[in-house]
C-alpha cells in the first residue's frame, strides 16, 4: 500500500492564496498588498510564512517589495499558469 503525504509548506500556500486573489482581480497591477502582520492574521499562518511566500513571487515578478513603503503587484495576471513550480 503507497501512503501519500502533502509535503506542501505553509508559505507555498500563501503564494498561491495570493496568485489566485491577483488572477482573481482582488489586487491589480499598482495596488499595495496588506502588511505582513495583516496577511499573517486573515491566513492564520506565521509572519515567517507570509515572508518566504513574498520572497518566492517576487523572485517571478509578481510582486515588488519597497522597504518603508509596502509590497505591490507587479503583474495584473501570472501569465505562466502552470508552469509555475510548485503552483500546479
Amino acid at each position: 500500500m503507497s501512503l501519500k503525504i502533502d509535503h506542501t509548506k505553509i508559505s507555498d500556500n500563501v503564494a498561491r492564496w495570493l496568485l489566485d486573489a491577483i488572477e482573481r482581480g482582488e489586487y491589480k497591477a499598482g495596488d499595495k498588498l496588506p502588511s505582513v502582520e495583516q496577511l499573517a492574521d486573515q491566513l492564520g499562518v506565521g509572519r515567517s510564512s507570509v515572508r518566504e511566500a513574498w520572497r518566492h513571487l517576487q523572485a517571478l515578478g509578481v510582486i515588488r517589495i519597497i522597504h518603508g513603503k509596502g509590497t505591490f503587484v507587479t503583474s495584473p495576471r501570472l501569465q505562466l499558469g502552470t508552469q509555475v513550480a510548485g503552483f500546479s
